[in-house]
Formats: structure tokens, sequence, C-alpha cells
């Protein structure tokens, strides 16, 4: 074979999220909305507006509200303008830079809207998808951008506790919307108990233990009508007690681990050789908080209605996450009957999803008949190999070649090179391979399929324009050894040149 035939070029390309550059939080709702308590009345001046997160590890839901002011941190409280109608509106400013501690307590944490009256009797609770709070730059922003954050960023998400919109989550009310914000009741101590003895109730037992299930939707009182939103359908997701769970060094799992329940978009399946996509086609159902006391995570989720990507008979996973500063843990599983309930049935279907029960592992070991019951695995961005490999290196960007060997370091860090030691670039093997009485120029590259970086492979015939897609080439295989693509237009002697190259992509 000639060597001007099997010619590859391993070329780079970088893609990154443009850094979100503001230091500056305004968050606010529209002028003129409708907020309102439980009742249906305008909220009044005892009502607090905050915006701010809670103690790392700690996911609050309609279980552990008791806990929610001992765990709360504030970051901004806003100012409330309303009139004697239901409209209103509240805005707030915050710069990063003027908040004690910003660093350890806010930085890179879930961000939520907490409305709460004075008396702690009503409680509006949530968090939209895009709020997250930034990374402290004292260095950042000389244009002077600000971000800003509105109810409208919650969209269809339901809230933690209180209603937006058609969205309703825990707590009771009286006047159903929708309305922009709604606050609802927070029951006293053994109310839940007092709603039992006015309805019925089913037990439903389990090796774990006894659950009481209420079985209708509502009670008569001799206060007003209380509605509860529970109908649906009920999952209970949940990693058995008490059985060891390591990462991926055989450490016992900490309250860094987080368990979401969720789905994948547009089809995608995941695999340990994709595990760089996951992310971007990630949609999350509910987190739940790993306890290390209990060694176990355990919540449940109703089911009220079916919206995109969460639609009947759609796959459900449970993926496992914590990140750490040299290497992120990552754990993903679903048992063959996890999919997705209609939310429709009457009375309610209630489900158990136990990792114990996990028959599909993508990444990671899950009831393996050893002593754990789950094992996760190492993941590694580029900025951790960075921050290791290049610790103290003035050419630790992606495109930079420190050992000045033709090998950038993003290609280090794919082929799990050593970027500081020239001539260590693991071979990437071409060859023309026979199909149909045709031949075709193939390459079988070796990578780090737990580096969380994405490689294709493009093709041209003039080194000029480059083609990329399925439809120019086949992917053989893709296995933790190697991934084997082969052009799909055919060449050799006497017929059009044929040229390959490595696309190589990865976040900051």
């Amino acid at each position: 074979m000639k060597t001007h035939l099997a010619k590859l070029i391993a070329l780079l390309f970088v893609f990154g999220a443009e850094a979100a550059c503001s230091q500056t939080l305004n968050w606010a709702s529209l002028s003129g909305s409708t907020i309102v308590d439980s009742k249906g009345d305008p909220l009044n001046t005892t009502f607090l507006f905050q915006l701010g997160t809670f103690d790392v590890g700690f996911m609050p839901n309609n279980t552990n509200i008791g806990q929610w002011t001992a765990k709360w941190h504030v970051f901004d409280t806003a100012a409330y303008s309303y009139n004697t109608t239901d409209l209103g509106y509240f805005t707030g400013t915050e710069d990063v830079q003027d908040v004690p501690a910003y660093a350890s307590m806010f930085e890179e944490m879930k961000a939520y809207l907490w409305v709460r009256n004075d008396t702690q009797t009503e409680h509006f609770l949530a968090s939209a998808s895009t709020w997250t709070f930034p990374i402290k730059d004292p260095g950042c922003c000389p244009n002077g951008l600000v971000t800003s954050w509105s109810v409208s960023d919650l969209g269809t998400g339901t809230p933690i506790w209180g209603s937006q919109g058609s969205h309703d989550g825990g707590g009771d009310f009286t006047s159903p919307g929708p309305y922009d914000v709604q606050t609802h009741v927070v029951p006293e101590a053994g109310s839940s108990l007092l709603a039992l003895i006015g309805c019925g109730f089913a037990l439903l037992r389990r090796r774990r233990h006894l659950r009481i299930l209420p079985v209708t939707t509502s009670f008569l009182l001799a206060a007003p009508l209380i509605v509860s939103r529970v109908e649906g359908e009920t999952i209970n997701w949940y990693g058995f007690p008490q059985k060891p769970n390591l990462t991926s060094t055989g450490m016992d799992m900490d309250v860094a681990f987080q368990f979401q329940l969720g789905m994948f978009t547009g089809g995608f399946i995941p695999t340990a050789e994709n595990i760089s996509l996951w992310t971007a086609h990630w949609v999350p159902a509910q987190t739940a908080a790993y306890n290390s006391t209990t060694r176990a995570f355990d919540t449940t989720l109703t089911i009220q209605g079916n919206t995109a990507p969460f639609i009947v008979g759609a796959k459900a996973y449970v993926w496992g996450r914590s990140t750490g500063s040299d290497k992120d843990e990552w754990i993903l599983f679903r048992g063959t009957g996890w999919t997705w309930p209609s939310g429709a049935t009457m009375p309610p279907n209630f489900h158990e999803w136990s990792a114990a029960a996990a028959n599909e592992v993508i990444l990671g070991t899950v009831n393996s008949g050893t002593a754990f019951l789950m094992k996760s695995e190492a993941v590694v961005s580029y900025s951790q190999w960075q921050n290791g490999l290049l610790a103290g290196e003035p050419l630790n960007g992606p495109n930079d070649d420190p050992d000045h060997d033709g090998v950038p370091n993003l290609l280090e860090f794919v082929f799990g090179t050593l970027p500081g030691q020239p001539g260590t670039l693991q071979p990437m093997t071409t060859s023309l391979v026979g199909v149909a009485g045709q031949q075709y120029l193939q390459v079988a590259i070796p990578r780090i399929t737990n580096h969380l970086a994405t490689v294709s492979v493009e093709v041209s015939d003039d080194l000029i324009h480059w083609q990329p897609g399925d439809s120019q080439t086949t992917e053989v295989s893709n296995t933790p050894q190697a991934l084997v693509v082969r052009d799909n237009t055919a060449t050799g002697p006497g017929m059009i040149r044929r040229f390959m190259r490595l696309k190589a992509v990865t976040e900051p």
C-alpha cells in the first residue's frame, strides 16, 4: 500500500460553551405578575423573597421541609411591590464579589427562589435548570454585563413547593390558578396523620418497611375544602440501605454523591464509549441526595401527566455522580421494566425501582454478587487532567504542545499519553479493507473511554473540503480498545485519493 493512500491527519478542534462573563445577578418576576397565597389572595409585606442555595448534598423535597431553614443560605433578598389586586412583582440585584463566603457557599451551586411568610405557614420553592451560581472571578467583566434570572425561566418545571402556572408542587391550596407564583400551605406537625383519619388508606408491604399510601385525594374538615394534587402514579426509586456502596478506588460513597432519575433525549442510547455525550442528552426528573449513614438514597416521584421527553414507555435511568478535583465518579443503571408510566391511572399505581433490581448497567457495577451493592467508575474531564499532569506548566491549553512532539495536549488527553514526554502517542493504524470487491480506507483510533472527549472522523479527497457524518463514514466498531471507522468512498490504484482526519471535542 502506498503511503499517500493511507495518509491520516490528526487535526484538533476545540468546542466549548461561551464563558459567562457576568458577576452580577438580577433576579425578578415580570411586572404585573399574579403572585398569591394558597387562598388566591395577593402576597403582602409579611412575605420574604430570597435567592439562595442549600447545604452541599441536601436536596429539598416535600419529605424534608422541616430541615429547609437550617440548611438554607441566603444570597440576596428582593424588594416586593404589590397592589390590592393580585398583581405585583419582586426584583433583586447582587454582585457575587460583595457576598461573604461566596466561593465556599454559593459558587457553582444550584440556585433556588424561596418565598415564605414570617410565620412559616406558606411557602413557594422552585429552581430553573439554568440557575447555577457562577464562579467568582475578580478579574471578570469589564463590560459590566448582568445575568438575569426570571420566574419565566421555570418554564414547564414543577416547583418543589407551591404552584407556578399550571404546575403544582408540594403543599395544599384552596384556590387553584393558574398564577405566576402561588405559595402553598405548610402542614403542621402531625397533620399527615390527621389527614388519614378522614380517608381510606392502603397498606403496601415490602421487605424494607411498611408504607401507608392514601387512596382518596380529598377529605372534608371544618375548614374549607383542601385540594391535594396526589392523583397519578408514584415511583419509589431507591438504593437498598446498609449494603456498602463504593467508588472506583474502593472508598465508601459519601454525601458528595447525588442520584438522578431521568432519561436521555432524541433516541440517544448511552454506552460506556459515548459518556462525553451523556450530559447533553440527559433530562432529570428528580434528584435524590445520598445518605452516607444509611448508605442509601430513597425518594418518591408522583407522575401526573406526560411531557416530552417523559413519554409513556420511554426508558428511565438512574445516574449517580460526584465531583472531585482530579476526577468525577459516575454510575448509570436501569431495570428492564423501568419505563415511564402514564400518570393517569386511578387508583394510582405504585412502582418500586430499586438499585438492587437493576439488570442493565451502563457504567459502574451494580448487584454483582459481591459484598457491595454499587461501585462507580472514575470519569476525567480535560480540566481535571490539565490540573494534574500539566500543573505548573504554562503551555497547558488544549492546542499547546509542551513536549514539542507534534501532539497537542487535547490529543494527549484523548489517547491517555503523557503531555510532558515526547513520542508517547499511541499509534493510530490505517489500512485498506476490502468490501464487496472494493477497497476502502479505514482507521483504528485508540482512546481512553473515561476521558470526557468525543472523537469523530472526517474524510476528504483534496485536504481542503472535509465531510463529516454517517453518510460519509461507517463506524465499524466502538470498544474500550479502539474506535474503528471506515470511509464510505472506495479508493485504490487509479482511483481518487482519500484522506481521513480525527476531530476531538471536549468541554473546557
